[in-house]
């Protein structure tokens, strides 16, 4: 008896009980590949965690700078290839396993010497491989190499259990998100796919979500009280138990006919509702706790509404698109630089040197956003111009810019080329 009043003693004192409510640690997060495709395929949050950044990264597509003639040959090119089909397909792999690749199909016999896009003739297809397909080899670890911690080389088994090795300028290597130290990771020069450290985010909304779905079906509780009832448990047994269960069904049937109780007068009935009251809050942190984890903003991820008076959404939408395009320019642009080559080549049959594209940007304006900046770009130029302080090459050629990147005149660049002797936009090569 001492010892459990000493227990009790401690415990209301606070003597020898840790007073340390919650902890945090970290360890590497990690998924097998099994418990990767379980959560695509069974989560509704990871799925879209997966398709959204991949389709929003392509579904604009690009737009290539060149003649007329030459873009449509380059885009029937690039429809003959499914080359966006398999991108995005290549994106959500990579994004789910960590790593995957587009190999680049010429005639070629020998896949283990380096693509030479001069030399290697036509693109004949594409096929995508997921990183379980492709074995990569030993990490380049020349310095003065361009393609310093990557794998030179990935080996695919093939049928009848042959080994083929491809050298890597004839893929396109897609990662989720890339690793920081190829050299300390042991994932042989692959990324990591995007789940593993948001897991935890995902399951504690879908768990919230269901709980509130159960709360919703046990948002009124029918309450019965029958007199004698423990003692008829006691002494009644089997036969008592499904007299009252059939009571019970009686009770039930009544109620959903009639829409009323019928019961003896020893017995009593209640109805207790449970509080939902603070419920709906709690389960859109957990989902906004989610969108902050993924990068991703409610308006996209889960289609809401944005919240707060006069909120639009727009400069959440701002940032994502922004971190969208960063994988297009410094992901995907720099991964498809060979094949891009190969493209034109294919389509061109010569690799002009004009020739380029630049993504298009996924939010687009509305017709009164282009309208209005095409009158403030010449209203400032017609500025400038009374000024004198700049010739008029100068300002046709930053003018010309201006009004081609704010979208207000398609074709705008295209016409001036053809027009516009010895004139030059400055536009990116690829």
């Amino acid at each position: 008896m001492s010892r459990f009043t000493d227990g009790l003693r401690s415990l209301v004192t606070g003597l020898g009980v840790s007073s340390k409510v919650a902890s945090v640690s970290y360890g590497a997060a990690s998924m097998s590949p099994a418990e990767l495709h379980a959560a695509y395929h069974g989560s509704y949050l990871s799925r879209r965690i997966i398709d959204i950044p991949a389709e929003d990264a392509i579904r604009k597509g690009r737009a290539w700078q060149a003649d007329k003639d030459q873009i449509s040959a380059i885009e029937a090119v690039e429809a003959k290839l499914g080359l966006w089909a398999k991108l995005e397909h290549g994106v959500k792999l990579a994004r789910t396993y960590g790593g995957a690749a587009i190999y680049i199909g010429t005639d070629d016999a020998d896949t283990s010497k380096p693509l030479d896009p001069e030399t290697a003739g036509p693109i004949r297809y594409l096929n995508v491989l997921s990183r379980n397909e492709a074995s990569p080899g030993e990490l380049d670890r020349d310095v003065t190499s361009r393609t310093y911690g990557r794998p030179r080389f990935y080996t695919i088994s093939t049928e009848y259990g042959k080994q083929l090795e491809i050298h890597a300028s004839r893929m396109v290597i897609l990662d989720g998100n890339p690793q920081l130290d190829s050299f300390a990771s042991m994932d042989g020069g692959w990324g990591e796919p995007v789940l593993p450290p948001i897991i935890d985010a995902i399951k504690s909304a879908e768990s919230g979500a269901a709980n509130m779905a159960e709360l919703i079906f046990e948002a009124n509780v029918d309450v019965f009280g029958i007199e004698g009832f423990s003692q008829g448990l006691a002494s009644g047994g089997a036969a008592y138990e499904q007299a009252v269960l059939t009571r019970m069904q009686l009770m039930q049937q009544a109620k959903s006919i009639t829409r009323s109780i019928l019961r003896d007068n020893s017995e009593t009935y209640d109805r207790k509702a449970v509080s939902m009251a603070g419920v709906k809050e709690a389960v859109e942190l957990l989902l906004q706790i989610v969108c902050a984890a993924s990068g991703i903003p409610a308006t996209r991820l889960l289609g809401m509404a944005p919240g707060g008076l006069s909120a639009t959404g727009d400069a959440d939408e701002r940032v994502y698109f922004d971190r969208v395009q960063l994988i297009q320019e410094i992901r995907l642009t720099p991964a498809m630089y060979n094949l891009d080559e190969m493209v034109i080549r294919t389509a061109l049959n010569d690799r002009p040197e004009e020739v380029h594209y630049d993504w298009r940007p996924l939010r687009q304006l509305s017709e009164n956003e282009r309208a209005d900046i095409a009158v403030k770009i010449t209203s400032a130029g017609e500025s400038l111009s009374r000024i004198g302080i700049h010739t008029s090459e100068e300002l046709r050629t930053a003018i010309s810019n201006a009004l081609i990147e704010g979208g207000a005149f398609p074709g705008l660049e295209s016409a001036m080329l053809e027009t516009g002797e010895g004139f030059d936009l400055g536009g990116n090569e690829v």
